[in-house]
């Protein structure tokens, strides 16, 4: 009981409805099921202070060095880069795709999007793209990079809150990512997947 606690009480630090669940697991586990003891919700208290400083660090250290790229334009002459491999579509995709998936891997997922979209997004309308085609494409990269080593921030939260091997999780995950893969593959040839919806709304 006291490890689902200090489950929630993380969550809670990041959203309303966690908080919401982590008092409800006080009161539950205290008057309900009366599994859950003082101790036991100090120890899940201080789980809660440990699992949240590896969390942040991992996030600090990537919005480093997310800022430290921007500050010297790496973003900026890449999409120079990008630019004058090829002017077809799908290589720019292709290629914009590729950078976001390493991107990912050692960027926590806001700093990339924070830093990125502004510079790729044009990049993706001068190709003939639309925009909600791209932001559910960046959507599931930035995720997928958030699961992958080396600073995969969802990856070690899992890990962290768990108590399982970085190897172990790395093992268990690769289907999953393969078939992430293939989903961005299918959704890069059926663009109609992604905007029918908000176009059939939009009329």
């Amino acid at each position: 009981m006291a490890r689902i606690l200090t489950t929630l009480l993380v969550v809670a630090a990041v959203g309303a409805a966690g908080a919401f669940a982590a008092v409800y697991a006080v009161i539950v586990g205290m008057f309900v099921y009366k599994e859950l003891t003082w101790k036991k919700i100090r120890q899940a208290l201080r789980d809660t202070v440990e699992d949240n400083a590896v969390i942040l660090l991992i996030v600090s250290m990537a919005a480093i060095l997310g800022y430290l790229l921007a500050y010297v334009q790496v973003p900026q002459n890449l999409s120079k880069f990008i630019l004058g491999i090829s002017r077809e579509p799908i290589v720019v995709l292709t290629t914009v795709m590729i950078f976001l998936l390493v991107a990912g891997c050692f960027m926590e997922g806001t700093v990339n999007i924070l830093v990125l979209t502004p510079i790729f997004l044009p990049i993706i309308r001068q190709a003939g793209y639309d925009p909600i085609h791209f932001g559910i494409l960046m959507a599931i990269l930035v995720q997928l990079g958030g699961v992958t080593p080396p600073v995969g921030v969802n990856m070690f939260t899992v890990c962290s809150l768990g108590g399982i091997p970085v190897e172990t999780f790395l093992k268990a995950s690769w289907p999953y990512l393969v078939t992430y893969l293939i989903l961005l593959v299918i959704l890069v040839a059926f663009p109609e997947l992604t905007t029918f919806l908000p176009n059939l709304l939009m009329e």
